[in-house]
Parts: C-alpha cells; sequence; structure tokens
C-alpha cells in the first residue's frame, strides 16, 4: 500500500513538474514576443536581442523562436537583419555554454546583447538603407541592447530565488521595475488617436508606486518609465521630466489619498509637457493620465500589498 502510495505521489510530481516547464515556456515565449515589439526611436528594437541574451540556458529555444517570430511580426522592414541577431545571440549562448566563469559573469549578457546589434548596425549603416539613419543611433541601440540585457538577467534571477520580494535591495528592484517598463513600452505603439496604451499603463503603475510606496516608488517608476518611453520617439522627449517630476509629487502626497496623487501627479506631467511641448501633446497627455487615474481609483486597496513591500522604508534603511 505505501508503495502505491509512493509511485503515486512520484507520478504527481512528475506530471506537476512537467506542467510547470511547459507553462514556464510558454511565458518566455510569449515575453520574447512582447519585448520584440518595444521601440525605440521610432523604429529600433533591440530589446529582442537583449532578452535572448539573458534567458537561462534551459529557456533559450523558446525565447529565440518567442523573438524571431516577434520581428518577423512586428517588425517587418528590418526583420531579416533581428533575425540574424538573434541567431547570433544564440550561436554565441550555445558554445560558450560549458564555460561557466563565463555564463556567470554579469557582463555577460549586456556584451552577448550588444555585439551582434552593434556589429549589424554597423554593416547595414554603411552598405544599405535601413531604419538606421546615423552611426550615432546605431552606438545608442547597441547600449541600449547591453543595458537591457543587464536588467533582463538581473530580473530572471531574482526570480529563481526564494527572497521576498521585500528583501531585495534597491539595485535589484531598480531592475525590476526597468524589466517592466520595457514590458510596458512593447505597448506603446497600440495607440487611438494618438492615445498609446503603453503611456497609460505606465501612468497607472507610476501612480501605483507613489500611492503604495511614498516618494521612493513614485520616483524610480517615474524616472524609469519616463526615461523609457521618451526614448521610443525623437519627439517624446518631454516624457521623462512629465513622469519623473509627477511621481515626485505623487508620493510626496500619497499620505493625503488617491485622490491627491492623481491631482499632483496630472499637474506636474501637464506642467512639463508645457513647458517642453505644443498643446496637441498636451492633449494626449491629459487624456492618457484621466484614463489611467480612473483605473488606479476603482482599483482596490489589495493591491498595495504587493507594491508597499517593494519600497519599504525597512529594507532601504537597511542597505
Amino acid at each position: 500500500m505505501e508503495a502505491k502510495k509512493a509511485l503515486v505521489r512520484k507520478n504527481f510530481d512528475g506530471s506537476a513538474e512537467f506542467a510547470r516547464t511547459v507553462i514556464t515556456n510558454i511565458v518566455y515565449f510569449v515575453s520574447g514576443v512582447l519585448v520584440s515589439k518595444g521601440a525605440m526611436l521610432g523604429n529600433l528594437s533591440p530589446f529582442g536581442a537583449s532578452f535572448a541574451a539573458a534567458v537561462p540556458k534551459k529557456y533559450l529555444l523558446s525565447a529565440l523562436a518567442g523573438t524571431g517570430l516577434g520581428y518577423i511580426l512586428l517588425t517587418p522592414s528590418d526583420s531579416f537583419r533581428y533575425i540574424a541577431v538573434v541567431v547570433a545571440i544564440g550561436g554565441i549562448r550555445w558554445l560558450t555554454s560549458d564555460i561557466k566563469r563565463v555564463k556567470n559573469s554579469a557582463l555577460f549578457a549586456p556584451l552577448v546583447a550588444f555585439l551582434p546589434i552593434l556589429a549589424t548596425g554597423i554593416v547595414l549603416t554603411f552598405v544599405s538603407t535601413s531604419t538606421l539613419s546615423s552611426l550615432t543611433d546605431c552606438i545608442i541601440e547597441a547600449v541600449l541592447a547591453g543595458t537591457a540585457a543587464y536588467f533582463f538577467s538581473s530580473t530572471v534571477r531574482l526570480s529563481t530565488e526564494r527572497r521576498s520580494i521585500a528583501a531585495f535591495s534597491q539595485q535589484e528592484t531598480a531592475s525590476l521595475v526597468l524589466t517592466g517598463c520595457v514590458l510596458m513600452l512593447s505597448f506603446g505603439s497600440v495607440a487611438i488617436e494618438g492615445i498609446s496604451v503603453g503611456r497609460i499603463l505606465a501612468v497607472l503603475v507610476t501612480l501605483l508606486c507613489a500611492r503604495y510606496g511614498g516618494v521612493a516608488g513614485g520616483s524610480v517608476c517615474g524616472i524609469a518609465t519616463g526615461a523609457i518611453f521618451s526614448i521610443a520617439s525623437r519627439n517624446q522627449g518631454f516624457i521623462c521630466g512629465g513622469y519623473a517630476f509627477g511621481g515626485l509629487m505623487a508620493g510626496l502626497f500619497s499620505t493625503v489619498g488617491k485622490f491627491a496623487c492623481v491631482i499632483a501627479f496630472m499637474i506636474s506631467d501637464a506642467v512639463m509637457c508645457l513647458a517642453f511641448s505644443d498643446r496637441v501633446a498636451l492633449a494626449e497627455v491629459l487624456i492618457e493620465s484621466f484614463t489611467a487615474s480612473v483605473i488606479f481609483m476603482i482599483l482596490p486597496k489589495e493591491v498595495g500589498n504587493f507594491i508597499a513591500p517593494v519600497f519599504s522604508h525597512e529594507k532601504n534603511a537597511s542597505l
């Protein structure tokens, strides 16, 4: 009887492990498709390469398939170049998979993403027309690819640890936030009459972090989302200042309540927009902020139970 129970338990554990592996592979595949859609400077999409450089080896095939499909579907004008980059990254990862000292280095993922993006960018800049308009754009894209790969690899490592999120350091928290920002950027091109779904998500997350994380939460999230979305287009540099200032002010008024957070953010964001942009952009900014604010107001308080520990004063004080 005991042997039968042990056999049943073993089969159940095996099935659970198989299901967990399948689900994780699906998550990496879908994530690869999403991050490939995140564009910067209008048409450049280096983040799929960053993701492929950072994922664990056992999920590499799923990530490569996802990023490859994402580039084919979402950036057809330059899909050949990015697919070549993804293939090169897969080859580098395979060749170095047995060199433990190399693959465990914190610089491994950034370099694996940086070098293929830079090399293919330089070639296309000088031999053909491309979405790359200059050598400067090529270098910027490669640097951003390497930087994103570092944050992705940090997030992947943190996801495998058993520590509570409240125990993460400020640097680890920043990696999580920036990874989330890149994922949100994939929705930036989903827009209706100039109103971006990605920016609505960015404002919503900034408000949540400000309300439940105070000044630290609002500032970190505002700066991160603003920096990511400001490089998405050459005409939206004001977003960085608007989200950073709005997140800071919303955090300062977080103790007063949700409504105070909303008003502080909207006024701050609008002021930065007026200072550096035009009235058309102001209308879009206000509509996006208002939409995010409505969602923010109706979300239950329980959402804060997850966000508050990320920016807890106890954790930060111990650093």
